[in-house]
């Protein structure tokens, strides 16, 4: 192995010995997996984060509003795959508790059948998305994202559950002004994001991710004491 040099730019600690892909790789069909963002990272960041990789992938491809994609049905057996291998008796069950059924109705209340739904564990899922954020941070600044800063993750369903009052403000103090910038994409119609970094701090900002064309998550960088 290629020796690195610096710091791992997720957890600004440990040396980079060796690296990681940005986001997961298993999120993306293999016809996408030859220009994925490959980021220096530690051996403990890399290895440590592939459970919660995986439970962000059955999150993702559980969602009734991604059957669509042209990459998921490929994702979508590899899923299949991990709940039936042998050696992933914990993750099966993991899934198994987590899976449900919801009926699904029309926005005019025309009932379309029932599907199965993921109970998601919010706080694993914000440990890859935050991870997902450092590695972007880096990719696009050069520069490692301090451990002063945290990084929130919004769900889409979860802005929707929020006051009036806290979504008009979200939408017109963030997404308004994040809205007017580029969007991203690695891997066809897999993944997309956008960011806008503060003018008085190049550190804090807010990213949109969203996945697979159907799933967004907002992350707000903030430092600390701002919490």
């Amino acid at each position: 192995m290629k020796k690195k040099s610096g710091r791992c730019v997720i957890c600004d600690v440990k040396p980079a010995d060796t690296d990681d892909h940005i986001p997961p790789k298993c999120l993306f069909a293999l016809r996408d997996r030859k220009n994925l963002l490959k980021l220096p990272t530690c051996l403990d960041c890399n290895n440590h984060s592939s459970k919660d990789d995986e439970y962000l992938r059955a999150a993702l491809i559980s969602r009734a509003d991604v059957e669509d994609n042209i990459s998921t049905n490929e994702i979508r057996n590899a899923l299949i795959r991990s709940l039936s291998d042998s050696k992933q008796q914990g993750f099966q069950k993991l899934y198994a508790n987590a899976i449900g059924v919801k009926r699904i109705l029309t926005p005019a209340g025309l009932y379309l059948g029932n599907h199965p739904v993921f109970s998601v564990d919010y706080g694993r899922l914000e440990k890859v998305l935050s991870k997902v954020i450092r590695g972007l941070y880096y990719y696009h600044t050069k520069k490692i994202l301090k451990n002063e800063y945290s990084i929130k993750i919004i769900a889409e369903d979860d802005l929707n559950l929020q006051t009036q009052s806290f979504k008009d403000f979200i939408k017109s103090n963030i997404l308004f002004y994040i809205d007017q910038t580029i969007l991203y994409e690695i891997g066809k119609n897999t993944f997309h994001y956008k960011y806008l970094l503060t003018r008085e701090d190049k550190y804090a900002g807010a990213w949109i991710l969203r996945f697979y064309g159907k799933a967004h998550f907002l992350g707000l960088v903030l430092k600390n004491q701002d919490l």
